[in-house]
């Protein structure tokens, strides 16, 4: 053998070592790293940050564990992928483990993957698709294991996805939930298997091919699949229903039950139960109401439900109570949706604190407690419902509380219901009426049609109306408080339904179009509040031929720009206008309209400059009332009564400034007093007083 020969022989010899050393790659990637023989028994560890548990692979059975992961993968990291053409491979779950995506997902391209794990749960969520499945792979999904995905896409196929399968075996217990975003939550996979096991979640889905669809179309609602138990675990009056009497459980028509769809039918059912709940579900069920229906039970519960994810739901409505215990007793999950409840009791709705969950959309629940409307329950969510009444309660800590305690008899939760109201253009509904602008500044209660202001200001250059009442609401009080202000372009304060202002606080109305409109209806605006009035056309104004009345009584307005006008009624009671002296009501004739309307006039013109409308108004101007004598000096007021008569001073925004029960005779120094106009009040006259 030659040197060149010995040399090329050894070359290829230490060649051959060297690719056999190489790390073995099994066609499995954690985490963007590569699973190889190297590193297969501890692939990925926790390392803080959020993150923690460890991920192995077992070459020999193939068998990928997670055991308590919680992975976050950032940009388009992918936690779990398996290559195409990989054999079949195990995903083993230990204890619960999270699988957190940015842009990356779960991709399964492998000839199998089955996941399994008897009391072990996975949960993968992605800003995309959470788990996808192609190049043929049968995914399998078995054991007791919990399986949980959410994203844009739930879970789907994709390229070569006809060729794939997913199938659910709910024999141990096992759940496979998904939920998409603006995607399906279950689509374009080869075929979807369901064994042993049901869609409980939502109501009337079904698979149809490669899909879960509700009426042929794919949904991106929650879905979940699990078994149903054989024996049912739900009894009715206290009779267990069973396959031969779920067709008719009571034998009267009114109570069904389809164990496929874990679906329990109450169609006018009434059930009034002697000792024994009325409905008592250890499983989940979905309460599907028809008509009206009405259970009772004089036990500890009337309806109490033990199973995840229940549902009372339909287009009818129920009436539960318990008069000597719990109307509703929730100990899982619950959700009351589009019905009409109505639950009362010691307790009317309560729950298992630790794992009670309670939902309630789009549903109106009247409740009626006398230890407690709702409360106890691990978590609470009102989804386009909100509470009406008592005025102030809010949905926190598990229940519906008022004043940091647990609310007790009456509480009413019920669909937004539009009220006609408008506050800064926003609708005013039952759900945000308490505080409409979320600033504590304006609230409305719908039962006493009582708009209240205080502090409320809306500064605007856009066409808004500050606040509109309309037609349809009927007459409303507006009580003010607090200095409150509208400046807009548009109409600033409009009432077509009549209405009351009262209160003591202050409002100004500042419009580039007309400020307080007055549209085909009455408008008393009364002693207490101060209006401040501008509109560049108009200060207060008729709307054109629906016209309208403003009534001022004891009012103190201040119309500083744009007159009042176009009204078919001005009148003042126990006021007047004293600004500008000698102002006049004028009436002109509108041809096209053939009405007549009421202004303020001066001179025998309409007058749009400023006027003051108060109680002094009102009065004649004297200096020598007939009952008494009254003289001025150095800033004093000195009056006389001829006879015994009460005597009182009040300045012009009705203040009492001084009063007595004065004595025929004698005369009474009223000192104190700065310049200006005060109304002197002898007996049962009154009269204008004017300090120099």
């Amino acid at each position: 053998m030659n040197r060149f020969f010995r040399f090329t022989l050894s070359l290829l010899l230490l060649t051959a070592l060297a690719v056999g050393a190489r790390a073995q790659d099994y066609g499995i990637e954690i985490g963007g790293t590569p699973v190889t023989s190297s590193n297969a028994a501890s692939i990925w560890t926790g390392t803080g940050d959020g993150e923690q548990g460890k991920i192995s692979f077992d070459p020999t059975t193939r068998v990928l564990t997670l055991d308590n992961v919680r992975m976050n993968c950032t940009g388009n990291t992918e936690s779990i992928y398996i290559h195409e053409g990989t054999p079949e491979v195990t995903i083993l779950l230990k204890g619960t483990n999270v699988l957190k995506h940015h842009l990356g997902r779960i991709s399964l391209e492998g000839q199998k993957v089955i996941i399994t794990g008897k009391g072990g749960s996975l949960q993968c969520t992605a800003k995309g698709v959470a788990c996808y499945i192609d190049n043929g792979c049968q995914l399998v999904v078995q054991g007791g294991c919990t399986v949980d995905v959410a994203g844009d896409y739930g879970i789907t196929g994709g390229g070569y996805g006809e060729r794939t399968s997913l199938t659910i075996d709910g024999e141990e217990g096992t759940v496979f939930k998904a939920k998409g975003g603006n995607m399906p939550s279950m689509s374009d996979l080869g075929n979807i298997y369901l064994r042993n096991c049901v869609i409980v979640e939502p109501y009337g889905a079904k698979v149809d091919g490669g899909e879960v669809v509700i009426d042929g179309d794919p949904i991106s609602d929650q879905i979940i699949i699990k078994k149903v138990s054989s024996d049912y675990d739900i009894k009715v009056n206290g009779v267990a229903i069973t396959p031969e009497n779920a067709a008719d459980v009571l034998g009267d028509q009114t109570v069904t039950y389809k164990k496929k769809y874990a679906t329990l039918i109450l169609s006018n059912s009434h059930i009034e139960a002697k000792g024994v709940p009325a409905i008592e579900a250890k499983t989940p069920v979905y309460i599907t109401l028809v008509g009206e229906n009405k259970i009772s039970s004089d036990s500890d519960t009337a309806l109490l439900l033990g199973g995840e994810e229940s549902m009372v739901h339909g287009n009818g409505s129920l009436e539960v109570s318990a008069p000597a215990g719990t109307a509703i007793e929730v100990k899982g999950s619950l959700k009351i949706q589009g019905v009409n409840c109505t639950a009362t009791g010691l307790r009317a709705l309560h729950g298992d604190k630790e794992t009670a969950r309670l939902t309630i959309e789009d549903a109106r629940l009247a409740l009626d407690g006398s230890e407690g409307a709702l409360y106890d329950f691990a978590d609470l969510s009102l989804i386009r419902t909100a509470i009406v009444t008592p005025q102030g309660a809010v949905a926190q800590q598990g229940a519906i509380m008022l004043d940091g305690s647990i609310c007790k008899g009456k509480v009413l939760i019920d669909r937004p219901v539009d009220i006609p109201l408008f506050v800064t253009g926003k609708q005013v509904t039952t759900a945000n009426c308490h505080d409409i602008l979320g600033d504590g500044t304006i609230s409305y209660d719908p039962e006493k049609k009582l708009l209240k202001l205080n502090g409320f200001k809306f500064v605007t250059e856009e066409m808004i109306q500050g606040i509109s009442v309309m037609q349809a609401l009927g007459n409303i009080t507006i009580e003010v408080h607090g200095d409150n202000e509208i400046v807009t372009n548009y109409m600033g304060l409009v009432f077509t339904s009549g209405g009351n202002i009262v209160g003591d606080g202050t409002l100004k109305i500042t419009s580039k179009s007309q400020a307080l409109v007055v549209n085909g209806t009455s408008v008393t605006i009364e002693k207490g509040p101060k209006l401040i009035i501008s509109g560049e056309d108009s200060g207060i104004f008729g709307y054109l031929e629906y016209g309208g009345e403003i009534i001022f009584d004891a009012a103190n307005v201040i119309v500083e720009k744009g007159g009042i006008v176009n009204l078919f009624e001005i009148v003042f009671e126990g006021c007047g206008v004293s600004t500008p002296q000698g102002s006049e009501i004028i009436v002109s004739h509108d041809q096209q309209r053939d009405k007549d309307y009421k202004s303020v006039g001066l001179n025998g013109e309409v007058y749009k400059g400023r006027i003051v409308v108060d109680i002094a108004g009102g009065v004649e101007d004297t200096l020598a009332p007939a009952s008494c004598q009254m003289r001025i000096a150095e800033g004093i007021l000195y009056v006389r009564s001829d006879v015994s008569q009460t005597l009182s001073l009040l300045d012009l925004d009705g203040r009492v400034r001084y009063a007595t029960e004065a004595v025929a005779g004698e005369e009474y120094r009223i000192e104190g007093l700065s310049s200006g106009s005060y109304l002197l009040r002898v007996g049962s006259q009154t009269y204008k007083v004017v300090l120099p």
